[in-house]
Formats: C-alpha cells, sequence, structure tokens
C-alpha cells in the first residue's frame, strides 16, 4: 500500500491546523461574550439595588419635608432604574410638594408616553391641572383616569377619583357637570350610611334636591334614625315642595 501523496498530507495538516485555530477562537469569543453578559448582569444588579437604596432615603426625605432631598434621592433612582414607574412617580410628587408643578407636570407627560392609560399618572396630573383651575385639562384627566383599567386591590379608588373631581367642579362652578359625574357614581355606590349621606350632601351642593333626596331614604333605610338623613331629608323634600313629606321627616328628628 503507498503512502498519500507529500502535498495531500500538508493540505490535511493546514485544514487541521485552520480547525484548531477557529475553535479556539470560537471557545475565546463565547467565554468573552459570557464574561460581558456577567459583568453586565452583575452591573444591572448593582444599578437596581442602588436606585431601590435612593427611592427609600427619597421616600424618607419626603416624609420628613426634606423636598431638596426628596428630589435629588428620586432623580438618582430614576437615573439608574429607568424602568421602574414608581421612581417616576414618585419624584413627580416631591417636585409638586416642592411646588415645581411644571416640572412635575413634565415628569408625568413623560412617562404617560409609555403608558397612557395608567390611572395612577393621569389621576396626579389631573390634580396638577386642578390646582391650576385648568378645568377643561382637569375634567380630561380625570376622564382619562376614570375608564382606565383600575387595580382590583382597592376596588373603591375609582369612586374615591370621581369624588374628586365632583368637588373640584364644585369648587369651580361647573355645578351641571358635578351632578353628571355624581349621578355616574351611584351607578356602584357602596350601600353604606356614610356613603350615601356623603352623596347626598354633594347632591345638595349641586343643587340637585332631587337625587339628595334620594341618597338621604336610602340611608335612612339603613339607619331609621340617623339625625343627618333625616335633616338632609327633610330639607330636600322642602325644596322639592314636598311640605307634608318634609314634616314627616322633621317630626322624626329629636327636639332641639
Amino acid at each position: 500500500m503507498t503512502d498519500p501523496p507529500r502535498e495531500t498530507v500538508e493540505q490535511r495538516n493546514v485544514i487541521h491546523r485552520e480547525i484548531t485555530q477557529l475553535g479556539i477562537l470560537i471557545v475565546g469569543a463565547v467565554l468573552a461574550f459570557l464574561f460581558t453578559r456577567a459583568v453586565a448582569a452583575n452591573n444591572r444588579e448593582a444599578n437596581l439595588r442602588d436606585a431601590g437604596e435612593w427611592y427609600a432615603r427619597g421616600e424618607r426625605a419626603l416624609a420628613a419635608a426634606r423636598l431638596d432631598d426628596a428630589v435629588d434621592a428620586f432623580r438618582r433612582a430614576t437615573v439608574r432604574n429607568r424602568l421602574d414607574r414608581r421612581y417616576m412617580l414618585a419624584l413627580a410628587r416631591a417636585l409638586e410638594a416642592r411646588h415645581d408643578e411644571d416640572a412635575a407636570r413634565s415628569v408625568l407627560l413623560t412617562l404617560r408616553e409609555s403608558a397612557p392609560e395608567d390611572p395612577e399618572i393621569n389621576l396626579q396630573l389631573a390634580r396638577l391641572a386642578a390646582a391650576r383651575h385648568d378645568v377643561t385639562e382637569t375634567v380630561r384627566f380625570y376622564h382619562y383616569a376614570l375608564y382606565a383599567p383600575w387595580p382590583s386591590a382597592d376596588p373603591d379608588a375609582r369612586r374615591r377619583s370621581r369624588l374628586e373631581l365632583v368637588r373640584f367642579l364644585l369648587e369651580n362652578d361647573q355645578r351641571s357637570q358635578a351632578v353628571s359625574e355624581l349621578v355616574a357614581t351611584t351607578a356602584d355606590l357602596p350601600n353604606t350610611v356614610e356613603a350615601h349621606l356623603e352623596t347626598g350632601r354633594l347632591f345638595v351642593a349641586a343643587g340637585d334636591d332631587g337625587h339628595a333626596l334620594d341618597q338621604f331614604q336610602r340611608a335612612l333605610r339603613l339607619a331609621p334614625r340617623n339625625q343627618e338623613a333625616l335633616a338632609g331629608a327633610a330639607e330636600a323634600a322642602a325644596q322639592l315642595g314636598n311640605d307634608r313629606l318634609a314634616e314627616t321627616y322633621r317630626r322624626r328628628l329629636p327636639p332641639p
């Protein structure tokens, strides 16, 4: 049996060396990639820890009314972790508390670009607009908040937010719009004495005695001797011209 030609052996050796070198390069590249990824992961974890620590410092500073320290801490938290919206919301709260409303609004509008239906973001924007007495913008952002999906952990949050809007409208002489919002509130009103009394009082302030009477009567079904409900029902009935019903409620009140 004859030996393979010399050229063939040399070609095989060259190919073997090239394959070996390529394997070494691939292994080196993989190791470099894994090392880089491990370093990046460690850096990210460190940034997340730092962000959490700065956030906690900001909360403590905000609770102590050290507003400049709170703003600085929350800004540092957002720089280290831009994906956690809690940090930007906290920064907006601190800026608002420091009476830097324009900066707070800018932060919230930036945050809203990535989460336009977030109720908390829209609620904070509504409150900033309310502080400026901007009726149009306040109503718009409250409505964005009210018709967004709300977390189930606090089922009464939506109603409380709508009542905030009602009070703002009453303070700004928008009584007819306040009535519309109140009527919407009654759709999911808790069947408690306090909830009916509160809603009745707001209907009175909005000048809607018919709905006010209904709420006071609902409170009386739950607490027949409740003096505020009796007095409210009597007054609302009188305003509606139903003197007989008004007198019925007045007689149930204790003597002055």
